[in-house]
């Protein structure tokens, strides 16, 4: 596939979203954003406009409560929707510095709430593991809390065993590139 037919298909995909979706400044977000907000609700009730602020401040507050699921579209690979993606994530889901992450201490098997702090014991879940030809082994992993450096020790619950981590932990360059 050529450049020219994947900047064609975007713009034809572009043309067909906005004509699926609607705008901020339309009645139907408004509707669900006031909804979110007493205040909100009572300006919208009152027949006055809410602006694009208000509407976002209230959709970040339906979507956070689990009233509302933002749906966005995009291709990665053509970075498409990239950036509209990671302005959506920062805008309207819940900050992760703010929720607690119970679980279970894999050593006193007892229960334990750790906070998104750099400062509390590291935390982590793997996601995927991937053999690549070039670099190794890679591992995919959120981290809950704590911070991990080239060389830590972890403690691995499934095999309890302590192991140490190797490199830095970073996503290949061009993926990087994507995002920008």
């Amino acid at each position: 596939m050529s450049d020219e037919s994947i900047t064609a298909n975007a713009d034809e995909l572009a043309d067909q979203l906005v004509d699926a979706s609607f705008d901020l400044s339309d009645a139907a977000p408004a509707d669900v954003a006031a909804e979110a907000d007493d205040e909100l609700v009572m300006k919208y009730l009152d027949g006055q406009e809410l602006s694009v602020e208000e509407i976002q401040q209230g959709l970040a507050l339906s979507t956070r409560a689990g009233k509302v699921v933002p749906v966005l579209c995009g291709a990665a690979l053509q970075n498409i929707g990239a950036r509209a993606l990671m302005d959506a994530i920062v805008a309207y889901l819940p900050d992760p510095a703010f929720r607690a992450v119970t679980g279970t201490n894999p050593v006193t098997q007892s229960a334990e709430t750790l906070q998104a702090n750099i400062a509390e014991p590291l935390a982590a879940m793997v996601l995927k593991t991937l053999a690549d030809p070039f670099v190794g082994k890679l591992t995919y992993f959120r981290v809950y809390s704590g911070s991990l450096h080239s060389d830590t020790r972890v403690y691995n619950a499934g095999r309890q065993a302590e192991e140490r981590i190797g490199g830095p932990p970073h996503l290949h360059p061009h993926v990087d590139a994507l995002l920008r």
